[in-house]
């Protein structure tokens, strides 16, 4: 909204007026966009200027906000033009990030049940956050243990998941058993291949128990990388290749995700979440307010 307009008052002032002026022109709402990891802020804001034309050049303090935008790996604000749209389509810039309901224990239960609730079939809803959240945790295992600058934290590397979840069973079970007390790196990234493996095998593969949707030319690049064990585990893959192998599948069911928590947002439960991180906040406020 800032590369835009300035500020959201900016914008419903901008969109009121132009309203007022014409009730043939198209209104103004703003979705959110997956950039790839290696557009930068300064690209996008270039490129948002560039196609509509404007005038008003970014200040400092949109340089912070779109850098803060920026640090969460997944969304980013894009400007879109579309006919018959309420100003109230805009409204969910204003409410909690998706990033910010999965990392908190209560926010991350109800936003759970809602998933369940929606689907006839609840269960590829419910799989599409385990796998999300077993993905995760995969990445997180890989940046913890492997040697510094062997990868590079991209898209979700930087992703924090609720306390409250239990560790996957298949990334972390029995981790210290096979490997033993002090693990090469080389070991490690066998060992990590395999684990890959037994996700593949969970959520991607054809007779998958929990199988996701997923575009087929998603699924057939997987399929090439990942049918056969002994192949990976002896590829040549290094361990940020490693790392990132899954994070089409991340942004996808991330999409899917965005797609229930829109509705989420205007639910009761989601007053539920609003009140408490408000809780939480006075909380921290009080703590930092002793302090001095």
């Amino acid at each position: 909204i800032s590369a835009e307009y300035g500020s959201y008052v900016d914008a419903q002032e901008s969109v009121a007026n132009r309203h007022q002026e014409s009730a043939y022109l198209p209104t103004t709402e703003f979705r959110f966009i997956y950039m790839p990891p290696t557009t930068t802020t300064t690209q996008l804001q270039h490129s948002i200027h560039n196609h509509h034309n404007k005038h008003r050049q970014p200040n400092d303090d949109d340089e912070k906000k779109a850098e803060a935008d920026a640090d969460d790996d997944i969304r980013l604000p894009y400007p879109a033009h579309r006919t018959n749209k309420n100003l109230e389509d805009i409204e969910i810039s204003k409410k909690l990030k998706l990033a910010q309901i999965l990392s908190c224990n209560e926010s991350f239960t109800l936003f759970q049940q809602h998933l369940a609730r929606e689907s006839a079939s609840s269960y590829k809803n419910v799989a599409c956050l385990l796998s999300f959240v077993e993905y995760v945790q995969f990445k997180q295992l890989l940046k913890d243990t492997l040697p510094a600058g062997a990868i590079h934290a991209g898209t979700f590397g930087k992703f924090k998941l609720a306390s409250s979840i239990p560790q996957s069973s298949v990334v972390h079970e029995n981790l210290n058993h096979n490997l033993g007390a002090a693990p090469t790196s080389e070991e490690l990234l066998r060992e990590y291949k395999g684990r890959a493996y037994h996700l593949y095998c969970k959520y991607i593969k054809d007779d998958a128990e929990l199988r996701l949707r997923l575009p087929h030319e998603q699924r057939q690049v997987l399929e090439n990388q990942m049918h056969e064990l002994d192949k990976l585990i002896n590829s040549e893959m290094d361990a940020d290749c490693l790392f990132r192998i899954f994070d089409d599948v991340l942004i996808c069911q991330y999409e899917i995700m965005w797609k229930s928590y829109q509705r989420f947002v205007n639910s009761s439960d989601y007053l539920l979440v609003q009140e408490f991180f408000q809780q939480r906040q006075q909380k921290e406020k009080k703590k930092k307010t002793r302090r001095f």
